[in-house]
């Protein structure tokens, strides 16, 4: 859903300014068209570099993979809240057939 939100709002502005220059001559031609264009644009751009900030706060795996990665320097960065335990267990749910007792 954070992603989703983030898409939004990162894209829907520059996909409505595109839009409404496409039909709109008027709205074209105006004298700072480009640089507004430019400035949305990069705000799409934008998107890309928050995903992986967002995976790291909210993927414990991805989160853990980055650790692992980083040099023992950069291992003064705090924590960041947000991760939540499973609520239910894979292992409870899913039973291997060798696991099985046979009544």
């Amino acid at each position: 859903l954070i992603l989703f939100a983030v898409f939004i709002v990162c894209w829907a502005p520059f996909t409505t300014y595109s839009l409404v220059a496409t039909f709109s001559k008027h709205f074209y031609y105006k004298h700072n068209f480009f640089e507004i264009s430019t400035w949305l644009l990069w705000l799409c751009y934008l998107k890309s570099a928050l995903n992986p900030l967002i995976y790291y706060w909210r993927i414990k795996k991805f989160h853990d993979a980055c650790l692992d990665m980083m040099p023992k320097s950069f291992k003064f960065l705090p924590r960041l809240p947000g991760h939540t335990r499973r609520r239910i267990r894979p292992s409870a749910v899913y039973v291997c057939g060798e696991h099985r007792t046979v009544v």
